[in-house]
């Protein structure tokens, strides 16, 4: 399942897409999460959910697109509070405008 949604960030000019990335998902994403599981039961009939997101900059620059993948398991585990936000990104999938991409909140956030 995917839910395609909007994220508008105050962000300076030229902050990295990884900066973005973690701020999306920090400040949108990881605040969606606990909401949307409560709408499937535990045994929901696919793996996970991708938020897909287009983070638009108050600068007016070009738009960002990042789909984050999470598995139903993770996701279960970070509501409860079992994991972090980190650990359901290493167990997830992030592509950053087509590409697939790692992403560590604490180096990306310390970036511009």
């Amino acid at each position: 399942m995917q839910l395609s949604i909007t994220t508008n960030l105050s962000a300076p000019a030229g902050t990295s897409r990884y900066k973005l990335a973690a701020l999306a998902f920090d400040e949108h994403i990881s605040h969606l999460v606990r909401p949307v599981l409560d709408y499937f039961s535990q045994d929901a009939d696919f793996d996970g959910i991708v938020f897909s997101s287009m983070i638009h900059i108050a600068d007016g620059s070009s738009p960002e697109a990042v789909e984050f993948f999470f598995p139903f398991r993770v996701m279960r585990c970070f509501a409860s509070y079992d994991c972090t936000g980190q650990q359901l990104l290493d167990a997830g999938t992030i592509v950053i405008n087509g590409e697939r991409a790692a992403l560590d909140l604490q180096i990306a956030e310390g970036k511009n």
